[in-house]
C-alpha cells in the first residue's frame, strides 16, 4: 500500500528572525499609522480630554491611546460611529493628505442657515 503522506525528511522550517517585528506609529511600514494619526487629530479637533474622548467612543482611554499610536489596530469605524466626530474624522484625513498634495485640498468651513417656513 502506497503512503499518502509526503516525505518530510527534506522539509525544513525557515530560519526565524532573532528580532521580533514591531508595529508602532514611528514604523513607516505600519499600515495603521495614518489611521492612528487621524484618530489623534480627531481627538484634538474635538477639544475633549483623552478620557472624555474615550468615553464618547465607548472604549478605555488606554485602548484609544494604543489606537492612536498604532500599537493596536485603530478602530476608525468606532470613532466614526459617534455622530459628533464624523466631520472631524473627515477633516483629520484631509489634513493628513494635505502634506502629500497641498494644492489638491482646500479646507473650507461654511455655515448655512435655512429658514423654516
Amino acid at each position: 500500500m502506497a503512503s499518502t503522506l509526503p516525505n518530510t525528511a527534506d522539509a525544513r522550517l525557515p530560519e526565524r528572525s532573532e528580532k521580533p517585528a514591531k508595529a508602532g506609529l514611528r514604523n513607516p511600514e505600519n499600515p495603521y499609522r495614518v489611521i492612528g494619526e487621524a484618530i489623534a487629530i480627531t481627538q484634538k479637533l474635538s477639544r475633549l480630554a483623552p478620557k472624555e474622548f474615550a468615553a464618547k467612543v465607548g472604549r478605555d482611554e488606554r485602548q484609544v491611546a494604543r489606537w492612536m499610536t498604532a500599537e493596536e489596530r485603530p478602530q476608525i469605524e468606532t470613532v466614526f460611529a459617534v455622530v459628533e466626530f464624523q466631520l472631524l474624522v473627515v477633516q483629520a484625513f484631509a489634513e493628513l493628505a494635505k502634506p502629500a498634495r497641498p494644492e489638491a485640498i482646500d479646507l473650507v468651513t461654511e455655515i448655512r442657515i435655512r429658514r423654516m417656513r
